[in-house]
């Protein structure tokens, strides 16, 4: 079966929308400006007409807003409405799902944002899906399987969707390889000067166990990372190789037992460049940072992750093309959990700056580990109970449940103590969808 959509104008953002939209289904599409054909066409299509022209025929029709006929990047009036028993936006007093779907996924609300927080990035308050009360459901899924339903209803038709498909993917980001080890004679005598200072005994007591081989590195959690490979996941590790700075503190890239472990790494997990918090202000070095790990992995390096997820719109995602990355995981909150672009799948990058479609896969993540002990202040088992909320909802409409760690906050140590449990229970298989009510009871006993 095939969607045959009039339009008085074919359009990259119209073209874009549609890809989106019809990915769920087991339908294709076709947009035509030829009325005569539109018009035609045998009785097997669904048929939508996205214009405001007059046709004899009873069609499903939607009056269309400007945003999808447009090139340029502008304010619009919204509000926010509902159409056919789903909340919408409206762009000028034109409700209209379509624009919805493309605002939405987009970040357009974002793009056009003068506010930002310490780090310089976008607060999730400009968020479009957190200002509709709506980004803790996938609503990209949702609006375009109503939509695709609503034509074919109108069509007298029904619809098949494809099956949701559901997996979980750790990411790891290196910030600081080890919190004792291999750091430089420098580093040692401030990073312990400041530990007696503050009177922090244990830690001062920690150190000298590690440096003298008494102790494991509580930051040495990689044969735990490992062993998730073995369990049947796909662990992605994204590499801090930027020269040392106020949120750079990784070891030097120079380091022989820094590469010694991203080699050992690299022969069994993806590996991906973290560009550095400084490469943010100076994007040239996103490039440079990516060779340094190339060089010591020997192996080309295709996915990116922003440290401190410092992303600036568009600069940011063309510097990483140019730099010929092809997947970035930067795209989630820092203060929130939940679906920043209202999708859990992997979907192109559409650059509004140049208004189309570009070579950059973005994949979305779910949650950070930070984000629920530092910024929601959640208990562990609270945090288990919510990111099972977010699990059934990306098992019920598909895509990645993808969850950034760090190696320091899987160790089980310091402030992290209990914090492996989440890590855990997002990767437990015999988690089911009816858990999420269950868990905390069961949790307490």
């Amino acid at each position: 079966m095939e969607l045959l959509v009039f339009v008085d104008q074919i359009t990259p953002r119209l073209k874009y929308t549609f890809d989106i939209i019809c990915r769920f289904s087991e339908i294709n599409y076709r947009l035509t400006n030829d009325a005569y054909q539109f018009e035609r066409a045998d009785e097997q299509h669904l048929k939508l007409v996205y214009s405001a022209r007059y046709f004899s025929n009873d069609y499903a029709q939607i009056n269309p807003s400007e945003l999808l006929m447009e090139e340029d990047l502008h304010p619009f009036g919204i509000a926010f409405g509902e159409w056919e028993g789903l909340s919408v936006i409206a762009f000028n007093g034109e409700k209209d799902i379509l624009a919805t779907i493309f605002y939405t996924i987009t970040l357009y609300s974002e793009h056009l944002s003068q506010k930002r927080d310490k780090h310089t990035r976008v607060p999730s308050s400009e968020n479009i899906l957190v200002q509709m009360g709506l980004h803790r459901q996938l609503m990209i899924p949702r609006w375009s399987k109503h939509l695709l339903t609503w034509i074919a209803s109108k069509c007298q038709k029904t619809i098949e969707f494809k099956k949701p498909t559901f997996r979980v993917l750790p990411t790891f980001d290196i910030d600081n390889a080890y919190a004792f080890k291999h750091k430089p004679l420098w580093r040692k005598w401030m990073a312990s000067a400041k530990d007696v200072a503050q009177f922090n005994w244990k830690q001062v007591q920690t150190r000298w166990k590690v440096v003298n081989g008494l102790v494991k590195d509580p930051y040495d959690t990689y044969d735990y990372i490992l062993k998730l490979k073995e369990r049947g996941f796909e662990p992605i590790l994204f590499w801090l190789l930027g020269d040392y700075g106020p949120h750079d503190k990784n070891l030097a890239h120079t380091n022989p037992k820094l590469q010694e472990l991203i080699r050992r790494m690299q022969q069994h997990l993806t590996i991906g460049i973290h560009p550095s918090y400084a490469s943010n202000d100076a994007l040239h070095k996103v490039a440079v940072e990516k060779l340094r790990l190339e060089k010591i992995a020997k192996c080309k390096i295709k996915q990116s992750r922003q440290h401190f997820l410092r992303v600036a719109f568009p600069e940011t995602f063309q510097i990483l093309l140019q730099s010929q990355i092809t997947a970035d995981y930067s795209i989630g909150f820092a203060d929130l959990v939940g679906f920043r672009s209202g999708i859990a799948a992997p979907f192109p990058w559409f650059n509004l700056k140049k208004n189309r479609e570009e070579g950059l896969m973005l994949h979305p993540f779910t949650y950070m580990d930070g984000t629920y002990k530092d910024y929601l202040k959640m208990s562990v088992i609270d945090a288990v109970q919510d990111m099972l909320a977010l699990r059934k909802e990306i098992q019920t409409h598909g895509g990645e449940l993808i969850a950034i760690w760090h190696n320091e906050t899987i160790s089980d140590a310091g402030k992290w103590v209990g914090w492996r449990t989440l890590l855990e229970e997002t990767i437990q298989p015999s988690v089911e969808v009816e858990d999420v009510t269950t868990y905390k009871k069961a949790a307490e006993k």
